[in-house]
């Protein structure tokens, strides 16, 4: 999982190998950011949130999955690809440790 402001990326986070028969698998991942200093794009962040547009941030997820048809024989590999944009408004909420956002998700197979 990768995460980017414009073509900046500051944030990226790999989840563990998992396994699972049919049916749906839920798996949580996580990432997180403190205190990490931007270079200049700090200032165009705090720009868009001053101004009301809010602070767009790209979430790239990549997914490999696998499968054996016939053991050791033919085991075709497929990758997903999740980006969604999240557009943070300036408001923060500390009581509830929250801030409001709008997102769109986008799935290639």
């Amino acid at each position: 999982m990768d995460m980017k402001f414009s073509i900046l990326p500051f944030a990226f986070s790999n989840g563990p190998e998992l396994y699972a028969e049919s049916g749906l698998t839920v798996f949580p991942l996580q990432l997180e950011v403190k205190n990490k200093p931007m270079y200049g794009a700090g200032r165009s962040m705090e720009d868009m949130l001053d101004f009301g547009r809010g602070l767009p941030i790209l979430i790239q997820v990549t997914l490999s999955s696998s499968f054996e048809v016939v053991p050791a024989l033919v085991k075709p590999k497929f990758h997903h690809r999740v980006e969604c944009i999240v557009v943070f408004k300036k408001t923060y909420n500390k009581k509830h440790h929250s801030q409001a956002f709008n997102s769109t998700c986008k799935v290639t197979f």
